[in-house]
């Protein structure tokens, strides 16, 4: 059995190598490919990260098609409308979370499951390295116009803050970068391995997951800080409803940034008593089990057991 799976690539998506990793330990072989090179691929499923998708069904190959987010404004909904009415009708979906589901309404009797972030089990067993702290905060994720880090490096170009180093770890950010290239305090790195991020996080005494409070960036999961607690670096935060619902099940105390940066200063951010949540159950092994995903492909290839006895495991190309 070989999975493709399909996606643009322009963005970084950690899903992807989780799962490989959980198919491959189960002998399904699979591959990622961009939706111009799939037609090369003699492939069993196609398994498509979207955006769009209204390529014609083939014969034989089941189909699934997964949301990881909604789309951003300007004019989200309309684009979630279109993506609703033009993409091809999928053996499968999986949804972030029933927000996601929610808005993007499909009412056609296709079956589905949810798959939400993760993080990888060796996070939670294996102690990070001890690093040396060489930068105060660190960002990691999407700089986007949309994500308005403008508001939040703009505090590091007033006098209170320019001795305090800031590390953003992200990639398209050269616009960015050039705004704030006089500041030897605001650094840019990346795109890095997943490995590498993880390095860096442990140089950094505090994190930052700043996200804008409106949809969908308010209703979605942050997987970096999810990486931020796996790390134990203690997490300054925006306020938004995500966060909120997730420190209600999971636990755990954030500095909670004022949308007027009001109480950022460095006094309120080291006298802070942080803590944890507990991840226990947020390992991509579970989040993926849980979509029902796996089953789900069982009843299509019935023939054997997990691999389905059509071919080994199978390489990242």
């Amino acid at each position: 059995m070989l999975i493709a799976f399909v996606h643009s690539g322009r963005s970084f998506m950690p899903e992807v190598s989780a799962y490989i990793k959980y198919f491959s330990a189960r002998n399904i072989a699979c591959v990622v490919t961009t939706p111009g090179k799939l037609k090369n691929i003699n492939c069993d499923v196609e398994w498509f990260f979207l955006g769009m998708d209204h390529s014609k069904p083939k014969k034989a190959v089941v189909r699934i098609h997964e949301y990881t987010s909604l789309s951003t404004p300007p004019a989200a909904r309309l684009k979630d409308y279109i993506k609703h009415k033009i993409n091809t009708t999928p053996d499968f979906r999986i949804f972030l979370n029933k927000f996601v589901a929610e808005r993007m309404g499909f009412n056609d009797g296709v079956p589905f499951g949810f798959r939400d972030m993760g993080i990888p089990q060796n996070l939670l067993v294996t102690p990070f390295p001890l690093r040396k702290k060489t930068v105060d905060f660190i960002y990691i994720g999407d700089v986007g116009a949309q994500r308005q880090m403008d508001a939040l490096l703009g505090q590091f170009t007033k006098d209170a803050w320019k001795d305090k180093s800031i590390l953003i770890i992200s990639q398209h950010y050269s616009k960015l970068a050039q705004r704030f290239k006089n500041y030897r305090n605001i650094v840019f790195k990346g795109p890095l391995s997943h490995d590498a991020v993880m390095d860096e996080l442990q140089t950094a005494r505090y994190a930052l997951n700043y996200i804008p409070d409106i949809a969908p960036f308010n209703r979605q999961t942050s997987t970096k800080l999810l990486e931020y607690a796996a790390g134990k670096i203690p997490i300054i935060s925006t306020s938004y409803q995500w966060i909120t619902e997730f420190r209600a099940a999971n636990g755990g105390d954030y500095f909670f940034l004022e949308p007027s940066f009001g109480n950022f200063n460095w006094e309120a951010v080291s006298n802070f008593n942080y803590s944890f949540p507990d991840l226990s159950n947020w390992t991509w092994d579970q989040q993926i089990e849980r979509s029902g995903v796996l089953q789900f492909l069982q009843t299509r290839f019935p023939a054997a057991d997990p691999g389905f006895g059509q071919s080994p495991a199978g390489t990242l190309l």
